[in-house]
């Protein structure tokens, strides 16, 4: 529901998690607008035509039914993820970094500053990186989940969408088990909230 509002109805969701999720997809935004425009075109049963937010881009030639080449130019939807997974790697770092260690700084100080245990700052290291895994591997999959998707269907429709970026979910198995639930009760609020808002 997420990954699905994010593209066709990104009005759904609160813009400081529009915001996170652009900036983690490392798409520009015309990419994402012109994925709805052709999806609604095409659920709507219209012709393939240009899109008019491609218009000011090098892909304003682009008339198909699927968004693959102006999703990932130049890659294949095979090889396309393995592209963009150590940059999304590094972002993820940034995210978790601070999450694990400030709360750590407040809780062990002593141990990590004033006496160094190398066990615990091993596990705080383990434990970003973990974190840092699972924020990589959702974006990725979610997004290489819909190109599935169109390869499958050879279309894209709002429908496609939905019943192929789930699969981003099951990288919250990388997490650790304690990890999930908190994971899922926080995906699980904004995903309601948004499927209210979606009605």
């Amino acid at each position: 529901q997420i990954v699905y509002s994010f593209i066709m109805m990104p009005g759904t969701l609160p813009p400081s998690y529009v915001r996170f999720i652009t900036k983690h997809a490392a798409k520009e935004p015309y990419v994402w607008r012109a994925v709805q425009e052709q999806a609604i075109r095409n659920w709507n049963g219209l012709p393939p035509a240009r899109l008019s937010h491609l218009k000011p881009t090098p892909h304003a030639h682009h008339c198909g039914v699927t968004p693959c080449e102006f999703w990932h130019p130049g890659y294949s939807c095979h090889v396309h993820p393995f592209t963009v997974l150590p940059n999304a790697y590094l972002r993820a770092l940034g995210v978790y970094f601070p999450v694990y260690l400030i709360p750590a700084i407040l809780v062990h100080r002593t141990k990590l500053i004033k006496k160094p245990s190398i066990r615990l700052w091993r596990k705080l290291a383990l434990g970003v990186g973990r974190s840092a895994l699972f924020l990589s591997l959702f974006i990725v999959t979610a997004f290489s989940g819909a190109c599935l998707g169109f390869g499958t269907t050879g279309i894209n429709t709002g429908p496609v969408i939905a019943g192929s970026v789930w699969i981003g979910g099951l990288a919250a198995l990388v997490e650790k088990k304690s990890r999930r639930m908190e994971l899922a009760l926080y995906a699980a609020s904004r995903a309601f909230e948004s499927f209210g808002r979606c009605l």
